[in-house]
């Protein structure tokens, strides 16, 4: 077997791995449901502070009623909450909840679990060689 395919071959069982972990995870943090769509969604919220529906809006491009409607999903799937201004009862602001941070962070969470995965096979050797060629991948 030439190299090329034997690499892919390794890829495949390692994107597999990365499949299998990401399912679990999706699974414990009873996240099927969650679209592409929301994972964005999540993403914006979770990178702004005291976010209202107006900013929203404007970051996703588009009208208040959409934001409204994709506030209410995330809301009945328990991704998140609004609060109301104190200063300004008529602004209320878009927060994660504790599901919400979750599936922000899961790519790390994920992330953690192949890492798992890998030392419960690997060698300490083995894992510090795999450490290195995949940082001399990345540079």
């Amino acid at each position: 077997m030439d190299l090329q395919k034997e690499l892919a071959e390794a890829l495949m069982i390692y994107t597999n791995l990365t499949k299998s972990c990401s399912l679990e995870l999706t699974e414990e943090l009873d996240a099927g449901d969650t679209t592409m769509r929301q994972y964005r969604y999540i993403h914006v919220i979770a990178t702004h502070e005291q976010l209202t529906y107006s900013a929203f809006a404007e970051i996703l491009g588009v009208s208040k009623p959409s934001v409204t409607e994709i506030v209410k999903q995330l809301m009945k799937q328990k991704i998140v909450e609004k609060h109301q201004c104190t200063r300004d009862g008529r602004i209320y602001y878009i927060e994660l909840t504790d599901k919400g941070r979750q599936l922000s962070n899961s790519k790390c969470l994920t992330n953690e679990k192949i890492a798992s995965s890998i030392i419960m096979k690997l060698t300490e050797t083995e894992v510090r060689t795999l450490i290195h060629l995949l940082r001399k991948i990345g540079e």
